[in-house]
């Protein structure tokens, strides 16, 4: 799969505290994370090299190679569905353009707990006007939707009177995230382990009444064709 800068990543995760949220206020448990495509961004991978000179934002601000992040969702537990928001038009974006902007993104202080969970909540009632878009002062916040609005605004993919402060992933996920450029959403895989069905087989499973089969998926399996995955490697 060909990625392009301004593709994001989107991931589901059955996560103690995103199964909580999906189950009480209805809040699915997307993570998102912005393509950064070329070799400027391997000095600063928390995980080496990618094949592709393909990287992706993990764990929020953090810079990993995209096969990393992939093989991490399809082969752990809470790992539910990968999907990719692909830019379909707008300008091409330099190496050294991302590269600079994402050095200027993480050069901003993050603000506390407290203002990242303000805004959160802001974001989920949609009144993010009330607080500070990030860059404000020289301050971010530590979200991972924040985080590409922050971004894609300065690179014109989203209207520059977008209320980035109400975006979550779901918008993402749902390609209305005030975007001014095409977008279509590709599936790369859902495991399923989501859906209340698995909760229950889940339960048979660890009894030992019931053993699923392995399966394989074409996606992943050319995304990792060229990077050595260890099942083992802990997130860093």
């Amino acid at each position: 799969m060909n990625f392009r800068v301004g593709d994001i990543l989107i991931w589901r995760s059955t996560n103690f505290w995103d199964v909580l949220g999906e189950n009480t206020i209805r809040l699915t448990g997307f993570h998102t994370g912005i393509v950064l495509v070329g070799k400027s961004f391997r000095k600063i991978s928390a995980y080496g090299p990618s094949p592709s000179n393909t990287y992706v934002t993990f764990l929020i601000d953090k810079v990993y190679p995209i096969e990393e992040v992939v093989g991490q969702i399809w082969y752990r537990p809470n790992g539910s569905s990968l999907h990719v928001i692909k830019r379909c038009s707008g300008p091409d974006i330099s190496e050294e353009e991302m590269y600079n902007l994402w050095r200027k993104f993480k050069s901003l202080k993050k603000r506390s707990w407290y203002k990242t969970v303000h805004v959160s909540i802001a974001a989920y009632l949609k009144i993010g006007g009330v607080v500070p878009k990030p860059g404000f002062k020289g301050q971010r916040y530590h979200l991972c939707s924040s985080l590409i609005g922050y971004m894609f605004t300065r690179l014109g993919f989203m209207h520059s009177k977008a209320e980035i402060n109400n975006l979550l992933p779901v918008d993402f996920y749902n390609v209305r995230f005030y975007q001014k450029v095409k977008y279509k959403r590709v599936d790369i895989f859902d495991k399923g382990t989501s859906s209340l069905k698995w909760l229950f087989l889940s339960m048979l499973i660890r009894l030992g009444v019931y053993e699923p089969e392995d399966f394989t998926n074409k996606n992943v399996d050319k995304i990792l064709a060229k990077y050595d995955y260890s099942q083992d490697m802990k997130i860093r």
